[in-house]
């Protein structure tokens, strides 16, 4: 069976206008959404719009993006305060919930409320910071990407809704997949591809769907 006819099966409609609605007003715009293991998840306040942006510039972390060029401070500020789609896109920081230092980003893209379904990425995470507070972190404390990514999964799955999250990361990135597993979540994989991305880079595009048992609405 293929991923759009898993989307399709009669016994998973897609929503009505109405129940997609109450999906979306279920969103905060702003402030936090969600606390993981070690971090807190949330919209990015003023003072974050150009750490965000620094990080996504550093060479390390662009380099994994498909669009490696540096992004413009002031635009990026904007869009970050303005330009956002919100609910329907998100950067959101990511915060060690101890203190609110900010460890990074994380975010989700597409969301169509009636057919339960959006992409995960926008994963950012700044080492120099993490490597700061590693001596307080507990020793099997499996990483901040990982808990970000699990954190937002928790969000999308059990306050949005969302039954279906598709990822789309380099193959050469490697330490990426653990975080696109989503933990205890279990996704189920409906399709994965490889292609080449316009600069020749082999890329990656994953779908999943959300076991049953954890899907919101839907009778077990």
């Amino acid at each position: 069976m293929t991923g759009d006819e898993q989307a399709e099966r009669p016994d998973e409609p897609a929503l009505t206008p109405a129940e997609a609605e109450e999906l979306v007003g279920a969103v905060p715009l702003s402030g936090s959404l969600r606390e993981g293991r070690e971090v807190r998840i949330g919209w990015p306040e003023p003072h974050e719009f150009d750490k965000i942006t620094t990080l996504r510039n550093d060479p390390h972390t662009r380099k994994w993006f498909l669009d490696t060029r540096p992004l413009h401070l002031g635009a990026n500020r904007r869009w970050l305060a303005a330009g956002m789609r919100r609910p329907y896109e998100s950067v959101l920081a990511v915060r060690w919930k101890r203190n609110g230092l900010f460890l990074g980003s994380i975010g989700w893209m597409d969301w169509e409320p009636h057919k339960r379904s959006l992409a995960i990425g926008r994963l950012m995470v700044d080492r120099e910071v993490v490597r700061g507070i590693l001596p307080e972190l507990p020793r099997d404390y499996e990483g901040v990407a990982r808990d970000a990514s699990l954190t937002l999964g928790h969000f999308v799955v059990e306050t949005m809704g969302v039954w279906y999250i598709s990822f789309c990361y380099l193959q050469a990135n490697a330490r990426v997949r653990p975080s696109v597993e989503l933990g205890e979540l279990q996704l189920e994989v409906l399709e994965e591809l490889v292609e080449q991305a316009p600069d020749g880079r082999a890329l990656v595009r994953l779908r999943t769907q959300v076991p049953r048992s954890w899907r919101r609405g839907a009778p077990l």
